[in-house]
């Protein structure tokens, strides 16, 4: 097998294997949801997480981080209205601008949604690969998101949330949030 060949094959795997990753921990979030009694859109999920990180954001700069077009996000906003998740506020400085903001029942939601409970699945994962292997799949994972196009602004975000949302852990575990930044920099 050729090495362009076998790129292809590992990149068509690693492709795969993603979307089985994802379509689990979806799966799982909307399981807690559930048992919480919410109901919630996977694109209520996403808005909501992007306004608890980021603070207040337009429709349209939402669909921006989203790649989707606005149109698409005025009825799940409108849903997340009404379930008294965020609300709308005129930005001051431009009054034609309509701002979307998180409300303490939406950032209990998330809150909830942050907390990883002892049968996380990822965590179970984790736990059963042991720490070696957790820390080289995060090491990978890590490299191929920074990798990718805007890559280290995304994770410099997901750096942020991971700091703001993870209790701290010993200054000896190499891959606490705390240590993140630090791993980050010398690889860039």
């Amino acid at each position: 097998m050729n090495t362009e060949c076998d790129d292809r094959r590992i990149a068509t795997e690693i492709r795969v294997l993603f979307a089985v990753m994802s379509k689990a921990m979806r799966m799982d979030t909307e399981a807690r949801l559930s048992a919480a009694g919410i109901e919630l859109s996977h694109l209520q999920i996403i808005m909501l997480r992007i306004l608890n990180h980021n603070g207040g954001a337009t429709i349209s700069e939402l669909s921006k981080m989203i790649m989707c077009d606005p149109s698409t996000l005025v009825p799940s906003s409108e849903g997340l209205v009404r379930k008294g998740y965020i609300h709308r506020v005129r930005d001051p400085q431009d009054r034609r601008r309509v701002l979307l903001y998180m409300t303490p029942e939406g950032t209990g939601v998330m809150d909830m949604l942050d907390a990883m409970p002892e049968d996380d699945i990822f965590l179970s994962c984790v736990r059963y690969m042991g720490v070696e292997k957790g820390h080289q799949l995060l090491d990978h994972m890590r490299e191929m998101v920074l990798l990718l196009p805007h890559g280290a602004a995304t994770y410099e975000h997901i750096k942020a949330h991971i700091l703001a949302h993870l209790p701290a852990t010993s200054p000896s575990d190499a891959s606490s949030p705390a240590n993140i930044a630090e791993e980050t920099d010398t690889r860039e």
